[in-house]
């Protein structure tokens, strides 16, 4: 139902035909019902949405760095939310239920995007709460540098999310970082490559695709 405004204009519903104020003035256009808010397809992308924004939100700080110079979306959040919903997730309905449910697909999970090739890890061991790394340290494409900084991300269900932005330079070759003294239980690692220096804009040019390791 509509209601009219001070000035003579109508805000609201009337007939077919919605009226809504932006910046002092009166916009109109045509009123459309809503669609089933049941349907299966709305369903299961409302459970998408609420699997991976629950798991994404451990790694925002890691993702506003991984996904930076977003060209198609409004965050670099909203992009990596996106490509979690439709690569990351494997369906886990149960049989005969009517809502859908998801969970993530650890190995496909992406933390960052980017020009920098990403990394050519030979070998990852755990000592402990010690992450040892070996990695191919030529410079590769044109995108690369010698200095480009490989960071390395651990996750528990548990004890949430680390990461060592600087386990060393790509022409290291190897390296290492100590993971909390809480993180005991096995974790899941990805690294990518990260170099500020290159642009001081966020940049798809900072930064390199991530690579699951898996779980140690």
């Amino acid at each position: 139902m509509a209601r009219i405004n001070p000035d003579g204009t109508y805000s609201g519903k009337v007939g077919n035909v919605v009226y809504f104020r932006r910046n002092g003035k009166t916009f109109m256009k045509e009123y459309k019902k809503p669609t089933d808010p049941k349907k299966p397809s709305q369903m299961s992308q409302r459970a998408k949405l609420t699997v991976a924004s629950g798991f994404l939100s451990g790694f925002r700080k890691i993702i506003d760095t991984g996904y930076q110079g977003t060209e198609t979306h409004s965050t670099g959040y909203q992009e990596a939310l996106e490509y979690h919903m439709e690569h990351a997730l494997r369906e886990i309905t149960a049989a005969g239920s009517e809502k859908p449910d998801f969970e993530v697909s650890i190995d496909k999970v992406k933390l960052s995007r980017g020009l920098i090739d990403t990394p050519q890890v030979d070998s990852c061991e755990r000592a402990g709460n010690k992450i040892l790394l070996n990695w191919v340290p030529t410079l590769g494409g044109i995108h690369n540098r010698l200095y480009d900084s490989l960071a390395l991300v651990a996750y528990n269900q548990q004890t949430g999310v680390t990461v060592n932005y600087h386990v060393g330079c790509r022409d290291d070759g190897s390296g290492s970082t100590l993971l909390p003294d809480e993180f005991t239980e096995p974790v899941h690692l990805w690294v990518f490559y990260l170099n500020q220096e290159k642009n001081r804009q966020k940049h798809k040019q900072n930064v390199s695709g991530s690579i699951y390791l898996g779980e140690f």
